[in-house]
């Protein structure tokens, strides 16, 4: 039901692309929790509903990343990866636990600040570099050291790496999963994760560590106005981390 994301994400100016994604995509996650509050967690004609919204979720959240790991272009990338995003929220919303709505708020709020780095980012490296296919970038790493570490940083907390809030996030995960007993869901939900590992690699390697291209040896780094917010942002991503309370 989401297809028009990769194509609208793709063709969106940089500068539109992080309020696109980081705030508009929540707007359909405080619908589906209004329904889900008016339905109630112990109601028990929503029992089936809720169950087929937890198989959406999942099977959402595998096929945004399998998608998202065939994508040249770096904001279709990154489209896809934020339909995979909002299918673990989905899913985490119609556990209908404490435990899992805790790990639903988590990724909305980790999504608002890592997917609005990567897309104030990528899009001002875009911008830079003139195009949108990865196999024509490599080799920033050096030319835009600020830029890789701020991308570096939201992968860590996309991928569940300790220390940042990506890791708490996958915690309440897991248990609310355990404690709901959605254990085939959780397989899938397990092997979406591991698909995420391939697509944040592709992304990095091919943007960073790959080769430079001959016409990008002369490139400095992005725009300083899309670096301070960015910085700012993931100083946002360290508090949430340190105090999630």
């Amino acid at each position: 039901l989401h297809i028009w994301l990769p194509g609208a994400h793709g063709e969106a100016g940089s500068d539109v692309s992080p309020m696109v994604s980081a705030i508009l995509l929540k707007a359909g996650v405080f619908g589906l929790m209004l329904l889900f509050l008016y339905i109630g967690h112990d109601n028990p004609n929503a029992t089936t509903l809720l169950y087929v919204l937890g198989w959406v979720g999942a099977l959402t959240t595998l096929v945004g990343n399998m998608s998202a790991a065939f994508q040249e272009d770096a904001k279709r990338l990154l489209a896809y990866s934020s339909i995979a995003q909002l299918g673990y929220i989905l899913f985490a919303l119609t556990i209908m636990t404490q435990m899992g709505w805790l790990a639903g708020f988590t990724y909305v709020i980790n999504h608002f600040f890592f997917k609005a780095v990567l897309f104030l980012v990528v899009g001002g490296i875009v911008v830079k570099l003139g195009t949108h296919n990865m196999y024509e970038m490599g080799g920033m790493i050096k030319k835009m050291p600020f830029s890789f570490i701020a991308v570096l940083i939201s992968i860590i907390v996309i991928g569940g790496i300790p220390p940042l809030s990506g890791f708490a996030g996958k915690w309440l995960f897991y248990n609310a999963i355990i404690e709901k007993g959605w254990y085939f869901q959780g397989v899938i939900i397990f092997f979406a994760g591991v698909v995420a590992f391939l697509y944040l690699y592709k992304l990095i390697h091919s943007i960073f560590l790959g080769q430079m291209k001959d016409n990008h040896r002369n490139m400095t780094e992005i725009s300083a106005w899309i670096l301070v917010p960015s910085y700012i942002l993931i100083i946002g991503i360290m508090i949430f981390s340190s105090s999630p309370q």
